[in-house]
């Protein structure tokens, strides 16, 4: 599987967030860095063309769509060292002026400290913002004493209704996935404790427990075509391994597969180019970004099918991909170089 690498932002100091979103109806990336007053960047998957969107704190640990169009939601205001007691989620207006995406407005939806990872959600009884909290605190550094939490906030598109903590005690909480049904998401959250799945039932969250294994990122997926889905994870915050576990019948998850990663901060999975593919990268080491494909063996296992380094050297701290059929878009913050890269397949 061979790609083509097109430089889009070439010096953006701390870049680490990147998303797909849609603006005017056209997919754009985004792009944003978590320094202080780091930059933010929405470019064209049409054109490439690279708008600045100014005004922010910086911070950034994600960005996606709000529920009005031409919005955007950031996690800010978490900076490098986990200097994060004051971090936010905030809507951003985006408008369109002189043929250039810029802020209109920003507001602060909520505060929540140490807030590392941010799904927006849809339920049958309205919208709400998943906030996964690193940890409830720190007094230095490297303080892991305390666990962090899964705050589900009601959102009905201008501002937060209501607010609930459903999950406590789960240290260094990482990793965050959302599964869309119509009858309602389902959101998987993970960290030392393990993996789990987060549901709203008769007006209520429901949580269950999916894996016991530190988790750090997920992916829930068929990866080898066989009817039944997977469990992939980084395993441990920022951890040294990406493990496929699969269940036979009934049972519970068993490992099935293992792949080395330094410091592994890149999960996802999905259809890409046409077939099931698993994406992960490593911040250190080699700094590797590779896609992985599968399929069944003869003991009804899953076996490695094909296997594609698609960069060295970049330190992926988040991807986004697009599939066009028989093609394909992996966008990557290439955090060791502070570039931003699209590669098409």
């Amino acid at each position: 599987m061979a790609a083509s690498k097109k430089i889009l932002i070439n010096d953006m100091p701390g870049l680490y967030a990147v998303a797909t979103v849609i603006l005017d109806g056209e997919p754009y990336y985004a792009a944003a860095s978590e320094q202080r007053n780091g930059l933010v960047a929405v470019v064209s998957c049409a054109t490439d063309e690279v708008h600045w969107i100014e005004g922010g704190k910086g911070g950034v640990m994600g960005l996606m769509n709000s529920v009005k169009e031409n919005r955007l939601l950031s996690i800010e205001e978490f900076y490098p060292g986990f200097d994060a007691a004051h971090s936010k989620i905030v809507e951003i207006t985006l408008e369109k002026k002189d043929g250039r995406w810029q802020a209109a407005s920003r507001k602060e939806l909520a505060e929540v400290p140490y807030l590392h990872r941010l799904a927006l959600i849809r339920e049958s009884d309205g919208w709400y913002l998943a906030a996964g909290k690193l940890t409830t605190g720190k007094d230095f550094t490297d303080d892991w004493s305390r666990g962090g939490t899964l705050e589900m906030l009601a959102f009905d598109g201008e501002q937060v209704t209501g607010r609930e903590t459903v999950h406590e005690g789960l240290f260094k909480h990482h990793a965050m996935l959302t599964e869309r049904r119509e009858e309602g998401d389902i959101l998987y959250f993970g960290g030392t404790e393990g993996t789990f799945a987060a549901t709203r039932e008769n007006g209520a969250w429901k949580i269950r427990q999916l894996l016991d294994a530190p988790t750090s990122e997920i992916v829930y997926e068929d990866l080898d075509g066989d009817g039944e889905r997977e469990l992939a994870i980084v395993e441990e915050f920022h951890g040294d391994k990406l493990v496929i576990f699969k269940k036979w019948g009934d049972g519970d998850f068993e490992r099935a597969l293992e792949y080395p990663l330094k410091l592994g901060h890149v999960l996802w999975g999905g259809t890409f180019a046409g077939q099931m593919s698993l994406v992960s990268g490593s911040r250190e080491g080699s700094r590797e970004l590779t896609i992985r494909t599968f399929t069944p063996d003869a003991e009804g296992g899953i076996a490695l099918a094909q296997e594609t380094t698609v960069e060295e050297g970049g330190g992926p701290s988040q991807v986004s991909v697009r599939d066009l059929g028989e093609g394909g878009e992996i966008l990557v913050s290439e955090y060791a170089l502070g570039q931003l890269a699209k590669y098409t397949f």
